[in-house]
């Protein structure tokens, strides 16, 4: 009698734990549980490659600064090159913008300038500022997945959790947006 009794409450015990009656607390990897965070938008075609003039526009991240002739071009990163109008210093004023998505750094030489646009290099010719005329553009020059590093596009603007765009190696990045992400990456 004895061993049915013990044989009955062992059956019990295991028969109820296989029902939990309660909701479990997640005790596992707390990287695997999603949170609010930055999410990369990748370009679904090659419009990015775009290169325009457009019209003059505020100054915001500013980069580096390059004089030519009369003109100062200013990078603003990420997004293209400020064209200032320098002829009367005492009366700089920009003149237009030269929409180069991705931007992060620029060089002149002679009537050329060179900058990146994501991970092309792009070769723009000088001789009218205005009318902007790409000469060259050499594919995936600045891809940098060996490097471990991030370009600037590739992170999020602000802090915070974001998902890791070395992980998407054939895509480009032009935006980010606010979604629920599983938190690999860090922004501080």
């Amino acid at each position: 009698m004895k061993r049915l009794l013990l044989f009955a409450l062992l059956f019990t015990f295991i028969l109820s734990s296989c029902f939990y009656w309660g909701k479990k607390p997640y005790t596992g990897d707390p990287l695997m549980q999603k949170v609010w965070g930055w999410k990369p938008v990748y370009a679904l075609d090659t419009s990015y490659r775009v290169v325009a003039f457009k019209e003059a526009q505020p100054v915001v991240t500013p980069g580096k600064i390059y004089v030519k002739d009369n003109y100062i071009f200013q990078c603003e990163v990420g997004k293209g090159i400020h064209v200032i109008d320098n002829t009367n210093p005492k009366t700089a004023h920009r003149i237009g913008f030269i929409e180069v998505k991705g931007c992060e750094e620029i060089s002149i030489k002679g009537d050329y300038l060179y900058t990146n646009n994501y991970f092309d290099l792009v070769t723009i010719d000088l001789h009218s500022p205005q009318q902007v005329k790409i000469v060259n553009r050499i594919p995936y020059v600045f891809y940098a997945s060996a490097t471990g590093q991030f370009h600037t596009w590739q992170e999020p603007t602000d802090t915070g959790w974001f998902d890791c765009s070395h992980y998407y190696t054939d895509s480009t990045i032009v935006s980010w947006k606010q979604d629920s992400i599983y938190p690999y990456c860090r922004k501080n």
